[in-house]
């Protein structure tokens, strides 16, 4: 899943309660969820991106210099 994919899911709920097929509560429990799962991606996304940099730093060290 995606940052868009997150934006999408929120533009759904935000439908589904001016529809009234969710109530506020239930729209700012969904949102609260999506806001979650957002974070958790964008950790991961750090998280791999961070480990990317320290493979290169290291093997940047491991060769010679010219």
């Amino acid at each position: 899943r995606t940052a868009q994919d997150v934006d999408k899911a929120a533009e759904k709920v935000t439908q589904a309660i001016r529809r009234g097929e969710l109530t506020p509560t239930e729209g700012s429990t969904m949102m609260n969820l999506l806001e979650s799962r957002s974070r958790v991606m964008e950790r991961g996304q750090l998280e791999s991106r961070l480990e990317k940099l320290e493979e290169n730093m290291a093997a940047n060290k491991m060769r010679p210099r010219q």
